[in-house]
This record gives C-alpha cells, sequence and structure tokens, in this order.
C-alpha cells in the first residue's frame, strides 16, 4: 500500500517552497543598462550566461519536485497503475515508489528552502528597482538600509547561501524521488546530480569569496560616509552575530 496522501500538505510542502525558490532565481528588474554597469573581477556580466546561470541553479529542483508530485499524485488517485508505470516510467531497478516519504532531514531542507527563498524576495522587494543581476550603480542610486538590510548588508546573497544546500537535503535524502527511484545511485544520477552538487557549493563559496567583498567596496567608494555610518550599524554580511 503507498503511504498516506494527504493532498493539500503533502504537495504544498513540497510545491510552495519550491515555487519560491525558483522565483528568487527571476531577475526582478530589467537588465541594468550597459553604462551604469561597474567592472568586478569573476562576475558574470552577460545577459545570457547570467541567463544560464539562474536556469541551472533553479531548473534542478523544480524537476525533482515535479516528479515527485507526479508520483504522489497518481499514488493517491491510481496507486495500482503506479506500481505498473512507474518501474519504466521514474524508478529504476531496485528502487521503490512507495517509499516516498518526509523525514526530518527533510523537514530541514524545507524549512531552508523556505526561509532562504522568503528572506530573498523581500530583498528584492525592499530594493525595488535597484536589485539587479548586474553589479552596479543606477545614476539616482539610493543605500537602502532598512528591514532586513538593517540586520546584515547582503540579506540576498546570505538567503542564497541558506537555500542553495536545501535542494541537497530535500531532494538527496532517503524519502525522496531521486533517492527511493534509485537513479541517485545509478552512475548517470551519481555523475549529474553530484556535480550539481559541487556546482551549487562552487557558488555559494564564490558569492562569499569574491562578489560581496566586491560589491561592497563598489558601495563604500559611491556612498562614502553614508555607507562607513551603515557599515558601522550592521557589522555583519550574511549572518547576524557570526559573518
Amino acid at each position: 500500500m503507498p503511504p498516506p496522501f494527504h493532498p493539500y500538505g503533502d504537495l504544498l510542502l513540497l510545491v510552495v517552497p519550491t515555487a519560491l525558490y525558483v522565483a528568487g532565481y527571476k531577475s526582478p528588474t530589467p537588465p541594468l543598462k550597459r553604462q551604469e554597469r561597474r567592472n568586478i573581477t569573476g562576475v558574470i556580466e552577460s545577459d545570457i550566461r547570467l541567463q544560464f546561470f539562474a536556469l541551472i541553479l533553479s531548473l534542478p529542483a523544480l524537476l525533482l519536485t515535479t516528479s515527485e508530485v507526479i508520483i504522489r499524485i497518481a499514488q493517491h488517485i491510481a496507486p495500482s497503475l503506479v506500481y505498473r508505470i512507474a518501474p519504466s516510467l521514474f524508478v529504476l531497478e531496485g528502487g521503490q515508489a512507495s517509499n516516498l516519504r518526509f523525514t526530518p532531514l527533510r523537514y530541514l531542507g524545507l524549512a531552508m528552502m523556505l526561509s532562504g527563498s522568503i528572506i530573498r524576495l523581500m530583498a528584492f522587494r525592499k530594493l525595488g528597482k535597484f536589485f539587479t543581476f548586474h553589479v552596479g550603480i543606477q545614476k539616482d542610486h539610493q543605500l537602502v538600509t532598512s528591514f532586513p538590510y538593517s540586520i546584515v548588508r547582503h540579506p540576498s546573497y546570505g538567503a542564497m547561501c541558506v537555500a542553495q544546500p536545501s535542494v541537497v537535503i530535500l531532494h538527496w535524502a532517503p524519502g525522496s524521488w531521486l533517492y527511493e527511484s534509485g537513479v541517485l545511485f545509478s552512475w548517470p544520477g551519481a555523475v549529474i546530480f553530484g556535480g550539481y552538487g559541487l556546482f551549487l557549493f562552487y557558488h555559494s563559496t564564490f558569492i562569499l569569496r569574491t562578489r560581496v567583498l566586491q560589491e561592497d567596496r563598489m558601495l563604500r567608494e559611491h556612498f562614502g560616509k553614508q555607507w562607513e555610518n551603515w557599515a558601522k550599524d550592521v557589522k555583519y554580511l550574511f549572518l547576524p552575530g557570526i559573518y
């Protein structure tokens, strides 16, 4: 028998955090004008490459959630059909579609994805037109220092560094479609998803080591004393009291 299915709760637990996560990789503003961009070492400026990176960061979470949602809906509507068809479509030999479930580790992943995505979208909203995927200073640029920028100086990047590992925790853990289907343990799955996990680690490390520090320097040069006063009050980049 398939595990207990709660039509609203189970699906919402997967769909809502994933939808917010994907939304966090859709630029809230048009591309910054070229004359307003700043040359920063190692930062992607090409519009196409930025869109490609955003797609790479968000698409796996969307596809993995979609696969699990399809199986869960099918288990509820036509369980006997699932066990006849699923092995050929969604489950490899030795995998068990009936083992899909939420575990404490997966709940942690959901909490990280939800909280990180909400904070990132809050940063989008607070900065408004000044939040761009390109690095630069606009003609009428203002230094925004109200919440969440009154807590840390780069809340959107901090939120991203929380949300990105959540994809691995949620979808690589026992009980997930990727784990229970056997895909994660096939050599193509191990290569693709292992590589994706390394990519997420690299991207988060790049943000910590490169982009944020250079953005801070750019803002300090442009706003001068105003930035220095803000930095005295808001000492941390990502995590209050830590970093």
